[in-house]
């Protein structure tokens, strides 16, 4: 028996849009509209900056008098400026990170945790082993920090 009752669609009808009416201000409006639609607001405000600049850049270039081949030279040769400063400025950085790092290699070299420094690892590890044949345990260095402090009692176990 086929049944004779129709479905319901789940799917929702979109909100009827509120028409904007001459009362609504226009900070209510921009508000709206940013919430709605943020990256046209910020395409919007990116270009207004933009014509801004422009403007206030031919003003400044009207009243100095100057050409525009000459303000453009002007430019350019500021930006030089500010890319030599900052290859000085990086160049020294790296500098200071060369130094930083040969100084903590050669304090990683001197103490590698209290072992010879000549000494190869393999050297090392058939003295290890040895010692575990015949018994006897390593001598070990001792760091004078952890004998006080065990004799303080404060190192934990």
């Amino acid at each position: 028996m086929a049944s004779t009752k129709t479905r319901k669609s789940t799917t929702r009808k979109p909100a009827a849009r509120k028409s904007t009416s001459s009362t609504e201000s226009l900070t209510a409006r921009t508000g709206r509209t940013v919430r709605e639609r943020p990256y046209a607001s910020a395409a919007i405000a990116a270009g207004a900056a933009s014509i801004a600049a422009g403007i206030a850049g031919l003003v400044m270039m009207k009243k100095s008098g100057k050409s525009f081949g000459d303000v453009a030279d002007d430019i350019s040769a500021k930006s030089r400026d500010v890319a030599t400063g900052t290859k000085a400025k990086l160049q020294s950085a790296r500098t200071k990170l060369d130094d930083a790092r040969t100084k903590l290699g050669d304090s990683i070299s001197r103490r590698r945790d209290g072992v010879d420094p000549e000494r190869s690892q393999s050297e090392i590890m058939e003295e290890a082993l040895s010692l575990k044949e015949v018994g006897k345990k390593a001598k070990t260095p001792t760091d004078p920090v952890v004998e006080s402090q065990t004799k303080a009692g404060a190192v934990a176990y």
